[in-house]
């Protein structure tokens, strides 16, 4: 039927649900949209002939105007299915048109809202259908042609390009169309094609032998497109580094990068001197009541709150294996894993015999301060342990990020080095934790759309040179999320990415991963795009978080063990030296402040002795010696 765009929710909503399988749409149009054959005259001049045996369809001409109207495509859950009379809507609408205003309806779960508007390109699609005779038509609708939405993808012959993973977030479904306006269609880039055709093959859907899957990454066809691709990792098991923290989804909005935290692109929807905006009008200069909208740098609001508070101690219980893949019917009610060994009992054999029972980072080493093992015992227990941990363990072997040789950057980056499964002369860099082999999916090295990448000596070195030239132009940094991100600034040279990305991008590492072109000018602040690639941050793309996940549990911007020297000498009476000594001590900045009263989690802006507001922690004298 007919969309009544000025209709009740009901009429201007076409329902529709997913086939089992190609063959579905061309047999019974289970989810087609049938043209509706009285209202095919223009100017509603009333048309109500009947068609009998005999009569003929002629060839007619559909079109779809998309400089004047746009639909909006949802995916909705059982609820819309049993309540149709509800507008399908996920944010505020005003009354525009002769509609009424319509009100965000918070208590609807939509899986995703995407604005399909004015195509990028393209303006008013139209096709000629053949003619049918009546008896053609009788008992089933024929297929005249396909209303198509679709993702863009990286690589494509006649149809739109755009990044994926860059400027958009791929995970966020709702799409607030207010940023970029109807005609530039971003985060995700979603399009809508209006074409002829009365087979799938003419309608050119390619999928899989079974109908199930289609293709994507660099096209939509099987000749250079994928079927299953791996953009994110699931963790199945405790988190070790804050980098690796860049495959959760902390956007509301599509309007950033895939990866949020650990990267640093200065965000293309507000402009590099800041790092949150609130906009009053659109990108077509409309007004956005009644509070405007507020878009953020995410990357750079969370790497600024993450990596100088927090940290992954690896010290987890133990758990048995799961009994089965599919888990419990009542996945949300009963727990999926038993545990074996709590976290207590793992602390305690840790700080019993550290070298025989490390933690799952084994960089770390036990901080006792005294107490006693029933001291220390119930210190660590209860919630208020993840908080109190930390003054008990130390980091051996921390790398400071100021550092300025390049042979000690090459030795950190190179840490990995001939790590299965990557090559015995090569150092993975692996966005996954978890690798696939096999069917359906086979993650292999450096494969751009599904696998993992691993640089080799040349570029390793290479890469440290550039981190070298990053930290001599930017540091000393203060802090690690200094270090991370990039400098709020209009200066292109700091403002656009932080240090470990720039230095990447100044290398040649990410030129096999690069795809085509997309066109920055319909972005609010395209000056902060300088390569606007559809291949940047896709898997076979080494971006800054890729880097810094084996490297961040043991980063820091300052080094908490010193040698200090000191000069004594005795004169006599004429001023001649009548002895002299030369010490050197080896001191180490602990976890405890000087004054005891306050407790070594206690935040420094909570401090309550005065001692320890101007003096901070403590200092344990390591060694000493006399220097001849």
């Amino acid at each position: 039927r007919d969309l009544e765009i000025l209709g009740n929710a009901p009429t201007r909503t076409w329902r529709m649900k997913p086939v089992e399988n190609p063959s579905d749409i061309t047999n019974s149009l289970r989810s087609g949209i049938v043209l509706d054959m009285t209202k095919t005259t223009l100017n509603r001049i009333p048309f109500n002939y009947k068609l009998r045996s005999g009569d003929q369809v002629n060839a007619n001409q559909v079109s779809f105007d998309r400089n004047t109207y746009y639909y909006i495509l949802n995916m909705a859950d059982a609820y819309h299915i049993r309540e149709p009379r509800n507008e399908l809507m996920a944010e505020t609408r005003p009354a525009f048109g002769g509609m009424p205003a319509l009100p965000e309806e918070r208590q609807l779960y939509l899986h995703a809202q995407i604005y399909s508007g004015t195509a990028y390109g393209r303006s008013r699609d139209s096709f000629t259908y053949p003619a049918f005779r009546f008896e053609e038509i009788r008992e089933n609708p024929r297929l005249v042609g396909s209303l198509l939405t679709y993702h863009r993808v990286a690589r494509s012959g006649d149809l739109p390009v755009s990044d994926l993973m860059f400027t958009t977030n791929p995970r966020q479904g709702l799409v607030n169309p207010y940023l970029s306006g109807a005609r530039f269609q971003t985060g995700p880039h979603y399009e809508t094609i209006f074409r002829s055709g009365t087979s799938l093959a003419q309608l050119a859907m390619e999928t899989t032998f079974t109908g199930r899957q289609a293709f994507y990454g660099a096209s939509h066809s099987v000749a250079t497109g994928r079927s299953h691709l791996a953009f994110f990792d699931v963790p199945r098991g405790p988190t070790l580094s804050l980098g690796a923290l860049q495959h959760c989804d902390i956007a509301t909005t599509a309007f950033t990068s895939a990866n949020q935290i650990g990267n640093s692109w200065a965000s293309a929807y507000i402009p590099s001197a800041t790092a949150a905006k609130l906009e009053r009008r659109t990108s077509t200069n409309e007004p956005i009541t009644p509070r405007g909208l507020a878009v953020y740098d995410y990357s750079y609001l969370a790497n600024e709150a993450l990596f100088d508070g927090f940290f992954f101690s690896g010290a987890t219980p133990v758990f048995a294996p799961r009994s089965g893949a599919s888990g419990s019917p009542k996945v949300w009610e009963e727990p999926q894993l038993t545990e074996v060994e709590p976290v207590t009992e793992v602390l305690g054999r840790f700080f019993e015999n550290p070298s025989e029972n490390p933690l799952r980072n084994p960089r770390l080493t036990p901080y006792r301060h005294g107490l006693t093992e029933l001291q220390l015992g119930q210190r660590l227990a209860g919630p208020a342990r993840c908080a109190r941990l930390a003054s008990h363990l130390m980091v051996e072997g921390g790398f400071n990020v100021n550092s300025t040789s390049v042979e000690a950057w090459k030795a950190m980056l190179a840490s990995l080095r001939g790590i299965e499964p990557g090559s015995a002369n090569a150092t993975p860099q692996s966005r996954f934790r978890h690798l696939l082999g096999g069917l359906p999916l086979d993650m292999r090295e450096n494969d751009i759309w599904a696998g993992f990448r691993s640089l080799d000596d040349a570029q390793l070195g290479e890469l440290a040179e550039r981190i070298v030239d990053e930290v001599r132009a930017r540091g000393p940094f203060l802090s690690l999320g200094e270090f991370v991100n990039r400098q709020v600034t209009r200066d292109r040279s700091t403002g656009l990415s932080g240090a470990i990305q720039a230095a990447i991008d100044k290398t040649s590492i990410n030129n096999d991963a690069s795809q085509d072109r997309f066109d920055p000018s319909g972005y609010p602040n395209p000056e902060n795009l300088p390569n606007p690639d559809t291949g940047t941050n896709l898997p076979g793309w080494l971006n800054q978080a890729d880097v810094l996940t084996p490297l961040a549990p043991f980063l820091t911007v300052r080094s908490d063990t010193f040698v200090i020297r000191s000069l004594g000498e005795a004169r006599d009476g004429a001023g001649n030296v009548a002895a002299r000594v030369r010490l050197e001590a080896v001191v180490q900045r602990v976890p405890e402040f000087v004054d005891p009263a306050d407790q070594p989690e206690v935040g420094l802006d909570e401090l309550k002795s005065e001692t320890n507001q101007g003096f901070g922690r403590r200092f344990r004298l390591l060694a000493i010696r006399e220097l001849p």
